[in-house]
């Protein structure tokens, strides 16, 4: 089992899983899992495991039969142990995606976890030309970009070439260095963010930092003391006395 890591900050609150998927198709059903980029928020390590580590490229063709099932199982494994999971449109695709192929290979239901989404965190308080992750990391000037990836070596990679798998695979890393740095950018607009460390402390960060700014007036509670977090800089509203 690895260390609790801790947020942005490093405290050490939840398992918080950073992570991005790559494959072949759009649809779990007809496509393949290429590589599964991960890393714990606040670790250093990006780990990309890929169907490069149990398939055996053709010597003289470059090429590997791609199967992903050892693949399926690392992820399943990393991701049941996730407290909190932050993807970017992963409501939409990596989360869907990835229960079915853990049904298909009659894995049981993950252990329940917050999700964190990104890009509905852009969508709904951000207006923006473009709302994509690329787009994102140059208007909010990230230090973390996504590389350039064209149809050509997706479709070379679904057949199994090993020089554009390893390309995909170097696209994940970066997705999921762009994906953290998000975070950290939107974490405090992200207004139902799961609890990390408890009721009193932040509920974004977990830090013992809150700071009472005025009262709010809310539709179903009425009067509310407002405090903002002078760590990540989220606010919230807690009950009155």
């Amino acid at each position: 089992m690895p260390t609790r890591p801790g947020n942005l900050l490093g405290s050490e609150y939840a398992r918080i899983l950073v992570y991005d998927i790559e494959s072949t198709s759009l649809d779990a059903d007809t496509g393949d899992l290429l590589v599964f980029g991960w890393k714990w928020l606040g670790e250093k390590k990006v780990h990309t495991p890929s169907v490069l580590d149990t398939n055996d490229p053709c010597d003289d063709c470059g090429r590997i039969e791609i199967s992903e099932k050892a693949l399926v199982k690392e992820a399943y494994a990393v991701m049941s142990q996730a407290d909190v999971c932050v993807t970017f449109n992963g409501q939409r695709f990596d989360s869907p995606y990835m229960n079915t192929k853990f049904l298909m290979y009659g894995l049981d239901a993950l252990p329940s976890s917050s999700q964190v989404d990104l890009y509905q965190v852009l969508r709904h308080k951000t207006r923006m030309s473009s709302k994509r992750l690329a787009n994102a990391a140059l208007v909010f000037k990230l230090n973390h970009e996504k590389t350039v990836l064209d149809w050509a070596i997706w479709r070379r990679a679904a057949k199994g070439y090993v020089k554009d798998i390893k390309y995909i695979r170097d696209h994940a890393d970066a997705d999921v260095l762009v994906t953290e740095e998000l975070y950290g950018k939107l974490r405090q607009h992200v207004r139902q963010h799961p609890r990390v460390n408890g009721y009193a402390p932040c509920r974004r960060c977990g830090e013992d930092t809150l700071q009472r700014r005025g009262r709010a007036i809310t539709i179903y509670r009425g009067q509310q003391f407002r405090f903002q977090c002078k760590s990540c800089g989220g606010w919230e509203t807690r009950a009155a006395a």
